[in-house]
């Protein structure tokens, strides 16, 4: 476990890895979040556990961009809460990211419709709208996903 982050809260981040915690973490994205399926890989996961119940889970891997990789950045592909116990774990998740990345930045994308509310209050810093359009020629890229996204990253570049 990482540490308690809310112990008056009984919230604490759990770092997990191997293709077990993959394929759970895997079923709970896939289950609950709102506009993504599970993502194909990662380096690891966080699970976040309130009280001893499972309240929500994050992924952590290469960036998706491929000069961001280069430079050694990761990036935060998926977090998803769920339960009425979930109140301050998306935040918890972001923090527990942070510490687990060490050296290496991290950022994460939104929808620009998100207001990002979880990610400021971990500490994170705004670097402004990207991106947009499709991933690739040959994907079928749903509709949401196509628009301009809004980049975080734990630490002032």
């Amino acid at each position: 476990m990482l540490k308690a982050l809310f112990p008056r809260r009984g919230l604490v981040v759990e770092k997990v890895s191997g293709p077990d915690a993959f394929g759970h973490i895997s079923a709970v994205v896939t289950k609950y979040h709102r506009h993504h399926e599970a993502t194909v890989g990662w380096m690891w996961g966080l699970m976040a556990w309130r009280n001893g119940d499972l309240v929500g889970v994050g992924v952590v891997g290469h960036a998706t961009a491929r000069i961001l990789m280069q430079r050694g950045i990761l990036e935060v592909t998926r977090v998803c809460t769920f339960s009425r116990k979930r109140f301050g774990a998306a935040s918890a998740i972001y923090r527990a990211a942070s510490e687990a990345a060490g050296i290496a930045p991290i950022i994460t994308y939104t929808l620009a419709s998100e207001a990002g509310t979880s990610i400021i209050e971990a500490g994170w810093h705004d670097e402004g709208v990207c991106g947009g359009g499709k991933w690739n020629r040959g994907c079928q890229t749903p509709d949401h996903l196509t628009g301009k996204k809004r980049r975080w990253c734990d630490r002032k570049r």
